[in-house]
């Protein structure tokens, strides 16, 4: 997972060199060190940088990213959130974001609550419930 959130960050570098990013990973004084140096505040401009993180990281960092209210959340293997039940599928919740986005290269099973898991994530306030 380290090499396709690494892959992102390069990603960004090749596509949209101007657009500042942080690889946020590494151990939890690491991980510190960069919400101290890149996530204290806005830049000059306004803005935050992308971050890049991975899910196991974000899970356990999510006190800390809730602090902010993001522009997009984009979530890549999506997939991972079909189970409503899930503690990803809850951490992602909480983080205040104005846009989400799932990316997923894998196809759909015919399963309404899988689906419904998936679209509660990205529009709560049209999904807000299972039950038809």
């Amino acid at each position: 997972r380290l090499s396709t959130i690494g892959n992102w960050v390069r990603e960004f570098g090749r596509f949209a060199p101007s657009v500042p990013v942080i690889l946020y990973h590494g151990t939890k004084e690491e991980r510190a060190l960069l919400r101290r140096k890149h996530l204290k505040g806005r830049g000059k401009d306004g803005t935050m940088p992308v971050v890049v993180t991975s899910f196991e990281v974000a899970m356990n960092d999510s006190r800390y990213l809730q602090a902010f209210t993001w522009k997009y959340l984009c979530v890549d293997e999506g997939q991972r959130l079909k189970n409503k039940d899930c503690r990803l599928l809850r951490e992602l919740k909480s983080l205040r974001a104005a846009n989400r986005l799932l990316l997923s290269g894998t196809p759909l099973q015919n399963n309404l609550a899988e689906l419904w898991s998936l679209l509660n994530f990205i529009l709560p306030d049209i999904f807000d419930s299972l039950s038809v």
